[in-house]
């Protein structure tokens, strides 16, 4: 039987992509190529929706999800992907920067399948991914 694998990604990124080039920008798509990126498959059709501060989209991919929050006014990116295969995190943290020019984030990934949960946190600048704990 195959390990279980409980992978989550926590991102609070600074970007540079500005709310009049988000609101041209096919955010369902940028979701998909999320779901690409993590070889999952979707369960729920990504959606996309303008609230009083900025964006919120979810998906749903079989025994996982993914959702961003992007504040107009801070230009700041929350993003969460919850998957049940690995991933590799400086791919994942490409396709952000790729669609939203990340300046600077914070990462915070969960192994959720122990008995207690396993952190590591990185920083991602200048397309480099860093843990934190190490500096490499």
């Amino acid at each position: 039987m195959k390990a279980e694998v409980h992978q989550h990604a926590i991102i609070r990124a600074r970007v540079s992509r500005t709310a009049r080039e988000i609101a041209v920008i096919p955010l369902e798509r940028f979701l998909r190529d999320v779901v690409e990126c993590l070889k999952m498959e979707i369960l729920i059709d990504p959606c996309v929706a303008l609230g009083p501060y900025g964006y919120t989209g979810l998906a749903g991919i079989k025994t996982s999800h993914i959702a961003f929050h992007f504040f107009e006014a801070s230009y700041d990116l929350q993003f969460d992907a919850y998957s049940c295969k690995s991933f590799e995190l400086i791919e994942l943290m490409r396709i952000l920067d790729s669609w939203w020019n990340i300046e600077r984030a914070d990462v915070v990934v969960l192994d959720r399948a122990n008995d207690a949960f396993v952190i590591q946190q990185f920083e991602f600048a200048s397309k480099q991914l860093t843990d934190v704990r190490t500096g490499q």
